[in-house]
């Protein structure tokens, strides 16, 4: 249909135009009109539109879900997915990226995704908030294909679902709105365009290609009036991504075990070529400490896996002894695992926040631990200096840098 292809063009250009970062990237979309799809569709080398669907949309509408669907390329969405659910997913998608969208000044159709409440967050982070809405006694699948069901732009059987809808009014209000939210409305069916998985052969190769896209666009959009809003944090991420928190973690850790070798009884893995090297001696590894927010501010979801790692690394390490101690304002209970216990956290409190009590619990127990890992979002009281021993920041927010002492951010979804 050529008027449609007409318009497809035309909104590229005023993209290019008008918002020069989301045109720019644009040009790296092959479009094709395909009927099959219902509204729009990216896998991050076609942007696949419906005629029909384009020919219905508002001249600033077209642009506004052209640069909607760049935002998932651009974001990695199309290689990021994984085992999740494809069409929770494109919620969790559409809440990351269309504040993006809107406050570069750009218009959606009626009935979009509203992501302010998200705004700044990740998409697999939102995804982990939207799972955890989902009610246990109905599969993600079935709640899914309930909402999109009967919707004038629903997906066809290849497709990964189109939930580019309104969650309701209630929505600003609701600090963890969702497609499945208690008491919220369910989306109308109105569609800015969907994402889908990219071929497995091809991901690293479009990731890299589109990484490269975005700082260019970046350098480009420099020199233009700037950086749209919100895109400040990937164009950072791209120039150095970020570190795998759980490796860092366990190298802290290990760093700071202070086992040695021993010459008293020699390595049997290599005896058996006369050669007599000394044994690791792990038993001297001394107590370690572990410490937890619980001001309210450690989630389930981050406070199972940094569980999970902590377990695993002790399991590894083997130090004589693990003190958990929970603290918001004040210390509200310490956990002690011997060796070999498997390590679980029950946090206890939900105060304010200072770190204060925790350092002071060690010095008067007399303790000389090998090392203490606090997990928290950093917002809160110090102590003025820091304690003799290693500590590590598990910062689990970007709330900014700890005074002292190493620090990683933790990323859970």
């Amino acid at each position: 249909m050529k008027e449609a292809l007409k318009a497809v063009s035309a909104a590229r250009r005023d993209l290019i135009l008008d918002h020069p970062f989301f045109g720019v990237l644009s040009l790296k979309l092959d479009m094709v009109e395909d009927a099959s799809v219902k509204t729009l569709r990216t896998d991050g080398k076609k942007l696949r539109y419906n005629p029909e669907y384009v020919l219905s949309l508002s001249r600033y509408e077209r642009v506004g879900v052209m640069a909607h669907e760049v935002m998932h390329c651009a974001n990695g969405h199309t290689w990021r997915r994984e085992s999740r659910d494809s069409d929770l997913w494109n919620y969790a998608c559409d809440y990351a990226i269309n504040p993006i969208v809107l406050d570069a000044g750009m218009v959606l159709p009626a009935g979009a995704l509203d992501g302010f409440p998200y705004k700044g967050m990740g998409a697999e982070e939102i995804y982990a908030h939207l799972a955890n809405q989902q009610p246990r006694e109905q599969p993600v699948d079935d709640v899914t294909e309930s909402q999109t069901s009967g919707q004038g732009d629903g997906s066809d059987d290849d497709s990964q679902g189109d939930p580019c809808g309104d969650p309701g009014d209630d929505s600003t209000s609701n600090s963890n709105p969702g497609p499945n939210g208690d008491g919220e409305s369910q989306p109308d069916g109105s569609a800015c365009g969907e994402v889908v998985d990219a071929a497995e052969d091809a991901s690293p190769e479009l990731q890299a290609d589109w990484s490269a896209a975005v700082l260019n666009a970046a350098k480009r959009a420099e020199g233009m009036g700037g950086l749209p809003v919100g895109m400040e944090r990937l164009v950072e991420e791209i120039k150095n991504p970020p570190q795998d928190w759980r490796a860092i973690l366990r190298r802290f850790v290990q760093q700071n075990a202070m086992s040695d070798y021993s010459w008293r009884q020699p390595n049997p893995r290599f005896m058996y070529a006369g050669l007599y090297l000394p044994a690791l001696r792990d038993e001297s590894m001394p107590p370690m400490v572990v410490a937890v927010d619980t001001s309210g501010s450690i989630d389930e979801i981050a406070l199972n896996q940094f569980a999970r790692e902590i377990d695993s690394i002790v399991g590894d390490m083997q130090p004589e002894r693990v003190y958990v101690v929970y603290c918001d304002a004040e210390i509200h209970g310490v956990d002690i695992f011997e060796r070999g216990d498997p390590i679980t956290l029950n946090p206890k409190g939900y105060g304010g926040t200072d770190f204060r009590p925790v350092f002071e619990w060690v010095e008067a127990e007399g303790l000389q631990p090998s090392c203490l890992v606090y997990l928290t979002d950093l917002c809160g009281d110090f102590p003025s200096n820091p304690p003799g021993y290693p500590v590590l920041w598990g910062d689990t927010s970007e709330y900014g840098p700890p005074p002292w002492g190493e620090s990683v951010r933790v990323r859970c979804y």
